[in-house]
């Protein structure tokens, strides 16, 4: 569902955002134009094979010229407006690593912005199999690598993974003493 509001108007539209403005009634009886911007919604899926082994990606694009251009992530990308968000999941994870799952499920959906309709969905997909090879997008350099459950555990609390917020998740498991209760998630049927 949107968090655009209805009276909003779209003012720009671009490839990934769209500017909408909607007039606001102030306190003092004025009004104003408030802005919010819509961005492609984006999924990001945690796969783990059938011989326990957590599959996480080292990534490089060409825009990125940050002090660390390869990051970690899982394989996830932008909405097609015609797929659900399972479709979706599963399309990603097949074109960035060839891997297939029929045990998929959505673990969170995070919405971190106040003025931007911005989504990302974090699956879960169990007993991988490897299915053929990938399908990278003309701007993706992706290397795979198989881990164990510490490995990754390491790798999302690192500088350069690139989820900050499914981090502090993390972050917040291991403080809590939770992190087993994710490590049963990722193994049990």
């Amino acid at each position: 569902m949107s968090q655009i509001p209805a009276k909003a108007k779209k003012v720009f539209s671009w490839v990934i955002f769209d500017i909408y403005q909607r007039p606001q009634k102030m306190f003092d009886w004025t009004t104003k134009t408030f802005e919010m911007v819509k961005k492609i919604y984006t999924v990001e899926t945690i796969p783990v094979t059938k011989k326990w082994k957590i599959i996480i990606t080292k990534q490089t694009q060409p825009n990125r010229k940050s002090k660390i251009p390869d990051y970690v992530c899982f394989p996830w990308g932008r909405l097609d407006e015609w797929e659900n968000i399972e479709q979706w999941a599963k399309r990603e994870l097949e074109e960035e690593t060839w891997l297939q799952s029929d045990s998929i499920f959505l673990f969170k959906t995070y919405k971190p912005y106040h003025k931007i309709d911005y989504k990302f969905h974090l699956f879960i997909a169990k007993d991988c199999d490897l299915t053929g090879k990938q399908e990278l997008d003309g701007w993706e350099k992706i290397e795979i690598l198989e881990v164990n459950f510490d490995d990754m555990i390491d790798m999302i609390c690192a500088e350069n993974y690139w989820n900050p917020r499914f981090a502090n998740d993390i972050f917040r498991m291991k403080e809590n003493w939770e992190i087993w209760n994710f490590k049963k998630l990722l193994w049990c049927k």
